[in-house]
């Protein structure tokens, strides 16, 4: 009879091991899950950005702009535009060229005509 009782002891320690180790593994199956699911949306970022670059890429080389569709602008109106002092900049210089260029053409323009 002790024996019998140490053997469903022992069986029972087992089965309780045996259900601790699938409770880890659904607890890791879940996270594998969730790692998998940021991934994915990750791979769709990437591909949706290199798209992006693709498609302007090609506007270029045909000689048109290409504007991002309206809803991915005001998701990017939201964020902190941190270089916008930079832009203003480069936009004085090319305003600063474009004036350079009429004088010279006014210059041409008068020593055409004498």
């Amino acid at each position: 009879m002790e024996r019998q009782a140490k053997v469903h002891e022992t069986t029972v320690l087992a089965f309780e091991r045996m259900a601790e180790a699938a409770e880890q593994m659904v607890v890791a199956a879940e996270r594998t899950t969730d790692e998998w699911a940021l991934y994915c949306t990750w791979v769709e970022w990437v591909e949706m950005r290199r798209e992006d670059a693709r498609e302007a890429r090609m506007a270029e080389l045909e000689g048109g702009g290409w504007k991002r569709p309206q809803s991915e602008v005001e998701d990017k109106n939201e964020e902190v535009d941190e270089g916008a002092e930079g832009d203003n900049k480069e936009e004085e210089d090319i305003g600063g060229e474009k004036e350079g260029r009429e004088e010279q053409e006014g210059g041409r323009e008068q020593a055409m005509e004498e």
